[in-house]
């Protein structure tokens, strides 16, 4: 019983949620973002070398199931901000314990985040639009 609760209020902060359309600012350059390299890490070992706190099993995980590791890098090569992409085809979503299969030629964006002393320059938008060009 518990379990069919769980999956139920699972499902309601599923359908819940705000799904937002990516739309550029128009006073930001994406064009000529050069303090910033967009990077995508294939392999868990790489992503380890920039990104020490990826080392754990969940990281790898995504990597197996060949996610890509897509961030903006500043010019010492420090991660500035991040997201996944995965265009497998299969898409697992944890909230509700069920595994999608997608259409070809379909990808889905998850877990981005910013670092905080980044945030406000238009970052997260510029890596979307770098991972939607992928």
């Amino acid at each position: 019983m518990i379990l069919i609760i769980k999956k139920i209020i699972g499902k309601w902060a599923y359908f819940n949620r705000k799904i937002a359309l990516f739309q550029s600012p128009q006073h930001i350059d994406f064009e000529n973002r050069v303090e910033y390299n967009y990077v995508v890490i294939t392999n868990h070992a790489a992503a380890v070398l920039c990104c020490p706190w990826m080392q754990s099993t969940e990281y790898e995980n995504r990597f197996l199931k060949q996610h890509l590791f897509c961030c903006l890098q500043n010019k010492l090569g420090n991660v500035v901000a991040y997201g996944w992409l995965n265009n497998s085809g299969v898409h697992y979503l944890g909230e509700l314990n069920l595994e999608m299969i997608l259409p070809k030629n379909t990808a889905v964006l998850y877990d981005f985040f910013t670092f905080e002393l980044f945030r406000g320059r238009g970052l997260y938008a510029y890596l979307l639009q770098n991972c939607c060009r992928q």
